[in-house]
């Protein structure tokens, strides 16, 4: 790419063993950022010491959470754009160059996120269920007669991924909302506030962090030629106490974004009981192979 742009990279991390998976990625890209902004919250700043790589700054919060780590890191942030990245995310190659791609091209306020990747079969996380009977009863039942739209938010409040192994779509899709996962900004349309309603860990906060970069007027795009892969976790190995708790707080957290966007609807009851008998499922299914 010429005339290549300043990147700054905010990764908000604990400094997990994943970490360094996701730095080497970034560092053997087409594209080396400007900067690479590691935000960590005092006290777990020693995990950080056998990291090395030009242009790598570490940026101490007072305060734990991911999306209070990554605003923190934002405001750090010094150069003509800046990409959010969790610390478990592998990119591309040629991930940053392509989405930079875009905002060369568009002259509108955009944020725009890669193609996202299981990192064991290499296809889209979100991959579409087949037009059967039965699915489409299932998105009847999260969002009344749209069924199921690529990129939307259900009614249920459950979001839509875009599938972008679904060679029926363009190379650039517009959409409702981004997994927070990887994204890219230009640095005047950043959200530079703690927006996430709740202390711990945030659930759906890419629909929160969605929401808010749509009221600033700044138009979503998924680039399916932009890549990034993560690893999928097997929800069924988890406990049912776990699993119970992963669902109040989402649960929770969704129930405060339909307040939010004014879009409370019924439909979020029917999507928790879905998931846990969903879950129930795997489970026993777990259990019978092993005996």
């Amino acid at each position: 790419m010429k005339n290549t742009p300043s990147v700054s990279i905010v990764i908000p991390t604990l400094g997990g063993s994943q970490l360094r998976q996701t730095l080497e990625s970034v560092y053997s890209g087409t594209i080396i950022p400007s900067e690479t902004l590691l935000c960590i919250p005092d006290g777990y700043n020693q995990a950080l010491s056998e990291y090395s790589y030009p242009n790598l700054r570490t940026v101490i919060s007072n305060d734990k959470g991911q999306v209070f780590q990554r605003y923190i890191g934002f405001k750090n942030a010094q150069f003509q754009y800046v990409m959010q990245l969790d610390d478990d995310v592998i990119l591309d190659s040629q991930c940053m160059e392509n989405l930079l791609l875009l905002f060369i091209k568009n002259k509108t306020a955009i944020a725009v996120a890669p193609s996202i990747l299981d990192v064991e079969s290499g296809q889209s996380i979100y991959r579409k269920k087949n037009n059967t009977k039965l699915n489409r009863l299932f998105y009847w039942m999260l969002n009344g007669n749209a069924g199921y739209k690529q990129g939307q938010v259900s009614l249920s409040g459950m979001p839509y991924g875009v599938d972008t192994d679904d060679l029926a779509l363009h190379d650039v899709i517009q959409t409702e909302w981004l997994a927070g996962g990887c994204v890219m900004h230009a640095r005047q349309n950043l959200i530079l506030w703690n927006f996430y309603p709740f202390s711990g860990k945030a659930y759906a906060e890419d629909i929160y962090h969605s929401y808010y970069l749509s009221e600033k007027g700044v138009k979503l795009y998924v680039a399916r030629k932009a890549k990034c892969w993560i690893k999928i976790q097997d929800d069924s190995v988890r406990s049912v106490v776990d699993q119970i708790s992963i669902m109040k707080h989402d649960f929770r957290a969704k129930k405060e974004w339909q307040k939010l966007t004014n879009s409370q609807n019924p439909r979020i009851y029917l999507y928790y009981l879905l998931c846990f008998f969903g879950f129930f499922l795997k489970k026993l299914k777990r259990w019978i192979q092993s005996v």
